[in-house]
């Protein structure tokens, strides 16, 4: 497992300082930087990630923004798409717990300062955040899909897990329709006696 949590040390800072330096260096020739609102299959939005500019070789790395507004819902671990990452959280801070490789967890607090980063192969989830969470990151390219190890043992990803929970859920409402059909009727027959 690559994945490790430390306290940040001013070599990091001003490497990574350095990077989003350069990305924004880049971004004043080349000014392509959006936010994307991500949400979760309810359509409630978790995280606002904004990628500035691509930091060229040597370092060939995407600087990354992330305001975290909650915990993620889904119960079971995800990965990301990418080769490898590292954030450090710049304000507030959040709980996570991590799905080792033997299919153990464990759960830990991150706070101003301490760095998060993950491999290919690492499986998280955000348990708490506090307010005004926010962490400042470099991705490498992207190498995978993401998605969800269900039950610990299965990957899903990403787009099939939400299809199925979206069918799921419209499978519920037209059960709930069913019986509210089902108890409008008894309730007219009832009236009519």
């Amino acid at each position: 497992m690559t994945s490790s949590l430390s306290r940040i040390s001013s070599v990091s800072v001003r490497a990574l300082l350095g990077g989003i330096s350069g990305a924004l260096t880049a971004f004043d020739r080349n000014p392509v930087a959006y936010t994307r609102v991500i949400a979760d299959a309810h359509g409630s939005p978790y995280i606002a990630r904004t990628y500035l500019p691509r930091i060229p070789r040597p370092v060939a790395m995407t600087p990354l923004i992330h305001a975290i507004h909650r915990p993620d819902r889904i119960r079971w671990c995800h990965n990301h798409p990418w080769r490898r990452s590292r954030f450090v959280v710049v304000s507030g801070g959040y709980s996570e717990t991590r799905l080792l490789p033997d299919r153990s967890r464990v759960t830990r607090r991150l706070s101003v300062g301490d760095v998060n980063s993950f491999g290919r192969d690492d499986f998280h989830s955000i348990d708490a955040v506090d307010p005004h969470t926010w962490t400042v990151g470099l991705v490498a390219d992207e190498c995978q899909e993401w998605g969800f190890m269900v039950d610990d043992v299965e990957f899903v990803p990403s787009d099939r897990y939400f299809r199925e929970e979206r069918e799921t859920a419209a499978r519920e409402l037209l059960r709930e329709a069913e019986w509210i059909r089902l108890l409008a009727w008894i309730d007219a027959s009832a009236r009519r006696e």
